[in-house]
């Protein structure tokens, strides 16, 4: 009797482990895409040497997180519709 309430219960979990995880890795790449369009920006408004060359080093990292993580995404085959209702990112701006 045990076995299958276990086995239920267990499942339950492990869904919403998973619901969870992809939550948090659509959140993370809502806040890398709002990176990379802020490190865009400060590029484009660099004016000496030396901020060119940090803007360009920003834009650059920040570019290949949000890939990072969109290759995370495609990997666990999550899109936007699987992932419900408001990111985290959205609820704190």
């Amino acid at each position: 009797m045990a076995g299958w309430r276990s086995k239920w219960f267990g499942a339950r979990e492990q869904e919403r482990q998973e619901k969870n995880g992809r939550q948090e890795l659509y959140d993370q790449i809502v806040k890398s895409q709002r990176e990379w369009e802020r490190a865009y920006q400060v590029f484009h408004e660099a004016s000496g040497t030396d901020e060119i060359d940090y803007a360009i080093f920003a834009l650059e990292a920040a570019e290949r997180k949000y890939q990072m993580f969109l290759r995370q995404a495609k990997r666990a085959g999550l899109h936007r519709f699987h992932v419900p209702g408001e990111t985290k990112v959205e609820q704190n701006g």
